[in-house]
């Protein structure tokens, strides 16, 4: 089915996934294999991931142009076959959700999600992870979520801190990473830009936010809640 319905605008899938204990190797060639596809398909922008720091979850995004290319990139044949494979052989717990960028005076009504991008000429040493996490410690009080992952199940900090990433196409000089949080008020994200804390992780790098309304799936999946608005997945009797 196709999601030509609605605005067409760029799309992010947020993707949060376990891999069995031991196969964390396998899965990372496994899953590196599959970027050339994905880098073929129409609309592609890109591909990455990495380990989120504070956390038991690996990230893994993708951007395309528009949500019917990303569709398509989900119903490649080669795509359906990873996603067998992976739920057979390699995964404990996933969730995905889809957002997409607004489009001309759109609200962002009271679901947002935000991606920062933080760009540093060498990865963060642990002095220099302190400095984020000190930077981050007040972002409940400017208004961020707590980090959903799986339904009703939430991280110990508001937000994910991703990185350095691995990224396809290569992200140039430096390290990358991405800080992912969740708000319920665009004009509580905007503060936030102009506040103390987030002027502490322009004095680490080269900074870049970026907002996102939800993307409500239009075609057929396997896991989806009522809402269209997540699917997630836990290996029948497997305990974290």
């Amino acid at each position: 089915m196709s999601s030509s319905a609605v605005p067409q605008s760029l799309t992010v899938m947020e993707a949060g996934f376990k891999v069995i204990p031991g196969m964390e190797a396998r899965w990372a060639f496994f899953q590196g294999s599959m970027i050339p596809m994905s880098m073929s398909q129409p609309g592609f922008t890109a591909v990455y991931g990495g380990t989120i720091h504070d956390s038991s979850w690996l990230y893994f995004g993708v951007r395309f142009a528009t949500q019917d290319d990303m569709e398509a990139w989900h119903q490649h044949p080669v795509h359906l076959a990873v996603q067998k494979s992976a739920y057979e052989s390699f995964w404990t717990a996933l969730y995905i959700r889809k957002w997409r960028q607004p489009v001309a005076a759109e609200a962002y009504g009271d679901r947002i999600m935000v991606e920062t991008r933080l760009r540093v000429s060498t990865p963060l040493d642990p002095a220099g992870l302190a400095a984020v996490t000190a930077a981050l410690s007040d972002l409940e009080a400017h208004g961020a979520q707590r980090f959903e992952t799986l339904h009703d199940e939430f991280e110990t900090q508001p937000y994910l801190f991703v990185g350095p990433l691995a990224m396809a196409p290569a992200p140039g000089d430096g390290a990358l990473y991405t800080l992912i949080t969740h708000w319920s008020s665009i004009d509580a994200v905007r503060a936030w830009q102009e506040s103390s804390s987030y002027r502490a992780l322009t004095g680490l790098g080269a900074v870049a936010t970026e907002s996102f309304i939800p993307f409500v799936e239009t075609g057929q999946r396997d896991r989806l809640d009522v809402a269209r608005l997540q699917r997630d997945w836990v290996l029948q009797g497997h305990e974290f």
